[in-house]
């Protein structure tokens, strides 16, 4: 029984593994920002994934000489070759340009009012003289000879050369669409593909949004483990060389993995996508559940068994309590922090209060037997008065960040590239938006509509004939008389010299008063046109003008699909929580510090007020974004741990030595992720290495009143 009690914490630690392995929480993790938004912000999101604008890869080659045609296209077969890579060329659309050819006389109008404006005679010698005097074959569009319809107005800034479209300044570009699924793994693969095939050409320029998914991936990946690794290397190097007691610290070693695999086992399982930074956050919290082994083993509970420590327990209860006051925020990422938090706390708190006293863990002399003493001290009602007058005093001059998109890894390679082909296809100054209806032809309906809000907004199904469009130009043609055209027609041919019937098929009934088209899904896809069925609605996009953007999402069949608009709307939902809960965790935390400490309560008090100070003086320097907000709620709850630890009319040289340990792991722990190219894990490092700082400034300079 005593070897069974001796080596529980490896058995425990043995269970864990195990269930790591069978249920693989690993492969849940998810480096896509996505994992951030909330409710109706995240699925516009994933369905913006699916739409063309998305989905595009653009391809230029710099040049416009017959041997740069010739490398595009080299490139256009190469990429072709993919079956997930589809070239955009409309031009040779068959479907769509058999749509435009029976649907001419609906898409263009008519140049002339009524039959006694078309001089048809001169028309009609025109045609005849060019066949008679022409040496190569005259084509003659037999639905309308007398071209009496206008040219269709083509609205795109793009030019062609060659037949192909160029890019001024710079040379030929050709389109793609990328129809890899939207999961990682395929879109890596397909990354990898255009990657291989276009890396070997010179003087060529590529870009796709998917690039930004696999890219800022891999690096939030690699951040992440490098992160990791170098915060459990400096943790287990602190442990080994603060403890010189190896048994200790392999103990410690298998607790901290036991508490890290409960918390992901536990947060995976409540969530389908959790953020990767969850994951390298629990490295870092590691080190504050640290502090309870610190202040048991360094106090001699373990060696003596001494009881139970009560102050370490407020402390645990308290962070604990915040935790879970901040996990009711409706915001993913803290959710998943918090709750992972509050599993990987409790379990590193059973193991050092109530399973370590029972392992045989000898204590070790600490190195030093004597206090720091500081060369100048300062009262804590001095530097709470200054604390809280500084507080109010830049409290108008801290600035916020609530786009939760600077989160994200700033990849400024790819937005680079992207600027470079937004400014030269003029869709810079351009926002995504989502248009839905109950059905295909209200679906085109509502792109006219946005069409005569926003004159140079660009859409594609506008190039489609609506219910409304056809029934005006149909009224149209039916007064035009057509009957009496093709009489006129036929007739004067034959007097100039036509044989007889040879326009016979003009302007004939079939090709004037075409049947409406019966528009689905399938067929527009066809068409070339991307369109989304989902939760029984048609779905399409449009890119829209910022200055006409309000008017456009003021109608009821419109949504944004910018994704910085739709992170800021997540968050703005979660501002009024965020306020909330972290008043009550605030509240919380100052009414058990009140309970806990009592008469010392002022010099507690100073340990929450103080690093809060600071990181508030950082924000008049800094945007603070909402990871900056929650890592001060995190510096809070640990600093009224410090508060209660420091609840001693004098400190013994082991409250401090627990206490400064405690720091180094905190700081070892947290201020490594201020390393991180990920500006949400940077956010949490910088504010915990100021609140540590401010904490640490505390315990070596707040003057203690002499004790006999």
């Amino acid at each position: 029984m005593k070897l069974l009690t001796r080596y529980s914490n490896f058995f425990i630690f043995i269970v864990f593994l195990s269930l790591f392995f069978i249920y693989k929480p690993y492969e849940q993790f998810s480096s896509q920002l996505s994992t951030m938004l909330t409710g109706e912000d995240k699925k516009v999101y994933k369905l913006s994934e699916k739409f063309t604008y998305v989905k595009t890869l653009f391809v230029a080659v710099k040049g416009f000489e017959q041997k740069d045609l010739h490398k595009l296209n080299e490139i256009k077969k190469r990429l072709s070759s993919n079956k997930e890579i589809v070239l955009n060329d409309p031009l040779n659309n068959k479907e769509l340009n058999k749509y435009k050819q029976q649907y001419k006389f609906y898409l263009n109008d008519l140049k002339y009012k009524n039959i006694e404006e078309i001089n048809i005679e001169q028309k009609l010698k025109n045609i005849y003289n060019e066949m008679i005097s022409s040496p190569f074959y005259f084509n003659i569009d037999k639905t309308d000879p007398l071209k009496i319809l206008k040219k269709p107005q083509i609205k795109t800034k793009i030019k062609l050369k060659n037949g192909q479209p160029i890019l001024e300044d710079y040379g030929y570009i050709a389109f793609f669409t990328i129809e890899s699924k939207t999961d990682e793994n395929s879109r890596i693969k397909i990354y990898n593909f255009i990657q291989k095939e276009l890396k070997q050409y010179k003087d060529i320029k590529y870009f796709s949004t998917v690039f930004f998914y696999v890219e800022n991936s891999q690096v939030i990946q690699e951040d992440a483990a490098f992160i990791i690794k170098v915060s459990m290397v400096l943790l287990g190097l602190l442990y080994l060389v603060v403890l010189r007691n190896l048994y200790l610290f392999i103990n410690i070693a298998a607790t901290l993995f036991t508490s890290v695999i409960a918390g992901q086992l536990i947060t995976t399982y409540i969530f389908n996508d959790t953020s990767i930074i969850a994951l390298a956050f629990s490295t870092a919290i590691t080190s504050v559940s640290i502090d309870y082994m610190f202040h048991h083993y360094l106090h001699n509970y373990y060696h003596e068994k001494l009881g139970f420590n009560k102050a370490v327990f407020y402390g645990f209860l308290t962070t604990i309590s915040a935790f879970i006051l901040i996990s009711f925020i409706n915001f993913p990422l803290i959710k998943q922090i918090s709750i992972f938090t509050i599993v990987s706390l409790s379990v590193a708190y059973i193991h050092f209060a109530f399973i370590y006293p029972y392992i045989n863990i000898k204590h070790v002399q600490p190195y030093s037997k004597e206090n720091f003493k500081s060369f100048f001290t300062i009262k804590g009602e001095i530097l709470i008065i200054i604390s809280i007058i500084g507080i109010f005093a830049i409290s108008n001059f801290v600035k916020f960040d609530f786009n939760v998109k600077n989160l994200d890894y700033q990849n400024i390679k790819l937005k680079a590239d992207r600027e470079f082909f937004r400014s030269r296809l003029s869709t810079k100054d351009k926002i995504p938006v989502i248009i839905t209806a109950n059905s295909v032809d209200q679906l085109i309906s509502n792109a006219k509509y946005i069409q005569n809000i926003d004159f140079d907004c660009i859409i594609p199904i506008n190039t489609l004939i609506s219910k409304e469009e056809y029934a005006k130009q149909k009224q149209k043609l039916k007064e035009f008389n057509f009957d009496l055209l093709r009489e006129k027609l036929n007739n004067k041919a034959a007097q100039i010299g036509f044989k007889q019937g040879y326009f016979a098929s003009s302007y004939s009934d079939d090709i004037v008063f075409a049947p409406y088209p019966k528009y689905t899904k399938e067929y527009l896809n066809k068409l070339g046109f991307n369109i989304v069925y989902d939760n029984n609605k048609y779905i399409s996009s449009a890119l829209v003008s910022k200055d006409k953007l309000d008017k456009v999402l003021a109608l009821k069949f419109t949504k944004t699909a910018q994704s910085s608009v739709l992170f800021s709307n997540s968050l703005k939902k979660v501002y009024d929580e965020l306020i909330l809960y972290g008043g009550l965790t605030l509240l919380l935390i100052v009414s058990i510090l009140a309970f806990v400490t009592r008469q010392r309560f002022i010099y507690a008090i100073i340990y929450i007020i103080f690093p809060a100070f600071l990181i508030l003086v950082y924000g008049c320097f800094v945007p603070l974004n909402i990871m900056h907000i929650f890592m001060l709620f995190i510096v809070l709850a640990i600093g009224i741990d410090y508060g209660i630890y420091m609840n001693e009319p004098i400190l013994s040289h082991n409250t401090t030595l627990a206490i400064i340990y405690s720091l180094i792991s905190t700081f070892a722990g947290f201020g490594v992720l201020a390393l991180s190219q990920i500006n949400s894990l940077y956010s949490i490092g910088m504010t915990a290495i100021i609140g540590i700082f401010g904490i640490l400034f505390l315990l070596l300079f707040q003057y203690r009143k002499p004790h006999r």
